[in-house]
């Protein structure tokens, strides 16, 4: 056997493990992500919906996002995760679901349509909206005090110019950006 399907046959008996001791949370087809992907897929009909379908986190009230810990949600078992909302004195079944330096930090997409042109939508820093913007005020794992103090998200449309070779650009515009502090 050569060492990548060792490696992938290690990974998945190592998946398996987990599986067993923690249960849905490291089963295929069962996770919280899974779980929201079924149930929600069904609503992407566009760009904006697949944008709000990846950065998705409505832990405090979804089903999905609960869990055997106190509070008895996790802001891990959202599509776009955020660990920093956790409370740091919370009780979880392992680690990974409570407060931790984790998160989903960008969202990139596309369509048939803008596929046709190259383009893109990307999303950059922790998802906000149905959870707080991130803030570095309330942030206790590292203090970072050059950066901005609220981060709610930046949106960018990306289309690489007709010419692509080693020359070939890429042009940038803003499409919305809300930093604060």
């Amino acid at each position: 056997m050569n060492r990548r399907r060792r490696a992938a046959a290690m990974f998945e008996m190592m998946r398996a493990i987990q599986a067993d001791k923690l249960g849905d949370w490291f089963k295929w087809g069962s996770s919280p992500r899974a779980k929201i992907f079924d149930r929600d897929h069904h609503d992407v009909v566009d760009i904006d919906s697949l944008t709000k379908l990846m950065r998705y986190n409505d832990y405090t009230h979804d089903e999905f996002s609960r869990c055997k810990c106190s509070p008895p949600y996790s802001a891990e078992a959202g599509i776009s995760a955020r660990g920093d909302l956790n409370p740091a004195n919370g009780t979880y079944e392992f680690p990974g679901q409570g407060h931790v330096n984790h998160g989903a930090l960008d969202y990139k997409g596309t369509n048939s349509t803008m596929m046709k042109t190259l383009q893109f939508r990307s999303q950059g820093g922790p998802t906000w909206g149905s959870v707080p913007p991130f803030r570095w005020s309330n942030f206790d794992f590292v203090s970072l005090e050059y950066l901005h103090c609220v981060i709610s998200f930046m949106l960018f449309l990306e289309r690489q110019s007709e010419t692509c070779g080693s020359s070939g650009s890429v042009e940038v515009r803003l499409a919305r950006a809300q930093m604060g502090d």
